[in-house]
C-alpha cells in the first residue's frame, strides 16, 4: 500500500449481531468492505452487538461488542413511523463507543440505516459517515438524510445503479 493506513471505526447495524443474517445486505456490504481494506492495511476497530463474529480475512478487525436491545428495522416501516429506540437500546451503546474511540481515528463509518447518527452528525466534532444502504422508507429517515446533505453532502454515500 503507498499511502499511510487509516485508523478507522466502523459501526456495524445494530439490528442484530454480524453474522447472523438479520443485516440482511447491510451485512453484506461491511464484510466485503471490511475485508477490502483490511487488505490494504488499514486498522480497523468494528462496533458490533453481542454474539458477531468477523468474517474469513478480517482477523486484524478489533472486535467491540456490546450488549444492548436490537434496533426495530426500517426496512418494513410505514411512511409516518416515529423513531424508536428501544430501553437499553444497542444503537445508543454502539454510537456512544464509537464516539469515544473516534478521537484516535481517522474517521468513524456508520453502515447502519437509523435515525440517531445521522442526527448526531453536526453535532459533533468527529469525522462521521454514513453509507444509506436502503431507499426512501419512512418520513422522518428522509428528513434525517435530507438534512444532512444540506449540512455537508459529503457525509453520505449511497448504493445507487447506472
Amino acid at each position: 500500500m503507498s499511502e499511510l493506513p487509516l485508523d478507522l471505526v466502523l459501526l456495524s447495524t445494530p439490528i442484530g449481531a454480524l453474522g447472523s443474517g438479520r443485516g440482511g445486505g447491510v451485512e453484506l456490504t461491511l464484510t466485503s468492505l471490511m475485508q477490502g481494506l483490511a487488505e490494504r492495511g488499514h486498522r480497523l476497530t468494528l462496533i458490533a452487538a453481542d454474539g458477531s463474529c468477523l468474517p474469513a480475512g478480517c482477523e486484524a478487525v478489533d472486535l467491540v461488542m456490546l450488549p444492548g436491545a436490537d434496533q426495530p428495522s426500517w426496512q418494513h416501516a410505514a411512511e409516518d413511523a416515529p423513531v424508536v429506540i428501544p430501553r437499553n437500546g444497542l444503537l445508543p451503546s454502539m454510537l456512544a463507543e464509537a464516539l469515544k474511540r473516534a478521537p484516535a481515528a481517522d474517521a468513524v463509518l456508520n453502515f447502519g440505516y437509523d435515525w440517531l447518527p445521522l442526527w448526531t452528525t453536526p453535532w459533533v466534532s468527529v469525522p462521521l459517515f454514513h453509507l444509506i444502504s436502503m431507499g426512501d422508507v419512512a418520513a422522518v429517515m428522509r428528513d434525517a438524510i435530507e438534512s444532512l446533505a444540506r449540512w455537508d453532502q459529503r457525509r453520505l454515500a449511497f448504493h445507487t445503479r447506472r
